[in-house]
């Protein structure tokens, strides 16, 4: 049994590994970065349900295909949100003598960036669970977003937790680091969104 369990395990961080070396061959271009993060997350998804490790390659490339338009245009507008939400905040620094309208300000800044971050966590899962337009994405984002937002919150703190580790052992990075995220996005999501699988596992 021991081995066995042993044996899934490294046969989860090889197909990490795999998957986080095609995701950044795949990002070099940058442009094509929200395109390979749709990819890597849809590929995922399909291994947990499928366990076919031989399709892996030849289905992120199928996906990549399919999401390069729709992803790159989600990840555009998400990049423009972003200013939107930092503005908020140097708004209410033109406000910091007047310390009642600063507090307010300040609070609803933080509020926009919690709802900003928990909304890019599901926009790439929404989007290929649903097959949904870009503005029907984001909406639906969005309303998961701000009914699971506490749980939500709890996961990026997860996430950030990880990202810390990476940063103290940075050679895990070009390893599993990106893939990693994207798999608890998805554990996240899928559980969120009302997926069928029954628990969560360690398989890729």
């Amino acid at each position: 049994m021991k081995a066995e369990k042993a044996s899934r395990f490294f046969e989860w961080v090889m197909n990490l590994a795999i998957l986080n070396f095609v995701w950044i061959v795949f990002s070099l271009p940058l442009v094509t970065v929200f395109a390979s993060s749709a990819s890597l997350i849809q590929t995922i998804q399909m291994y947990r349900k499928e366990r076919d490790r031989e399709t892996l390659l030849p289905f992120f490339w199928k996906a990549f295909v399919r999401q390069l338009l729709p992803a790159t245009c989600l990840g555009i507008t998400m990049l423009f949100l972003l200013l939107v939400v930092a503005s908020n905040f140097l708004f209410a620094h033109n406000f910091a003598a007047n310390t009642w309208l600063y507090t307010i300000l300040l609070a609803w800044s933080l509020f926009l960036s919690a709802l900003y971050v928990s909304t890019l966590m599901f926009i790439f899962p929404v989007r290929i669970s649903c097959g949904l337009g870009v503005v029907q994405t984001l909406k639906q984002s969005l309303v998961f977003s701000l009914r699971k937002l506490p749980q939500a919150l709890l996961m990026i703190a997860g996430i950030s937790l990880l990202v810390l580790l990476l940063y103290v052992v940075p050679i895990l990075i070009p390893i599993i680091g990106f893939s990693l995220i994207a798999f608890l996005v998805v554990l996240f999501t899928d559980k969120t969104m009302g997926s069928t699988k029954p628990s969560i596992n360690i398989d890729l």
